[in-house]
């Protein structure tokens, strides 16, 4: 399965995130979910470099194993293609585009999801190799949708993706690990 995602998403502090879902509460009912981004690369970040994520999802004791690619920017709404399938199992390694990529670590996040108008607003709260982070996500069907009054709070630098945050963390502990070790 293919598709196209339009996002935002912004950074936020743990009081910013607090403050939006109960903004958000009075507005829409939502949802919480629990899922684990499982992260596959090379080595070097062969898929990183070329802005690529491979990942496993579980969501609802499901997997799906997803490539996203093309994240291409309009403004500040990325745009992203993704492809998705089933899997069965979570496997150390896969060989993806006659590549053969590694589990590197996993990602948690407990998110809660607005629904308005058509947008899906998602707060998230993020856990990855001992760092914690707060997140908004507004992801459309359409590029040209305006954001509903309730979001308020795109303005600045768009926070980086949590593939590329959770790389950030990752190469952060082996330069830390290699300043030790020398």
């Amino acid at each position: 399965m293919k598709t196209v995602e339009y996002e935002k998403k912004k950074l936020l502090t743990e009081k910013e995130f607090n403050d939006k879902i109960a903004e958000l509460s009075r507005f829409a009912p939502a949802d919480d979910i629990l899922q684990i981004n499982y992260y596959y690369d090379t080595a070097d970040f062969a898929f990183h470099k070329r802005d690529e994520t491979v990942r496993i999802r579980q969501k609802d004791d499901k997997l799906r194993f997803e490539h996203k690619i093309g994240k291409q920017s309009v403004g500040s709404t990325k745009i992203s293609k993704e492809t998705a399938r089933s899997m069965e199992i979570l496997p150390k390694g896969v060989l993806f585009d006659n590549i053969e990529v590694s589990l590197l670590g996993s990602l948690i996040t407990y998110r809660t999801n607005f629904h308005m108008d058509n947008f899906v607003i998602s707060l998230d709260k993020n856990f990855y190799l001992g760092s914690i982070d707060f997140e908004i996500e507004v992801e459309s069907d359409k590029l040209d949708d305006a954001l509903p009054p309730a979001i308020d709070i795109f303005v600045g630098t768009p926070a980086a993706g949590k593939y590329t945050r959770f790389v950030t963390a990752l190469k952060n502990m082996d330069d830390q690990y290699n300043m030790i070790a020398n």
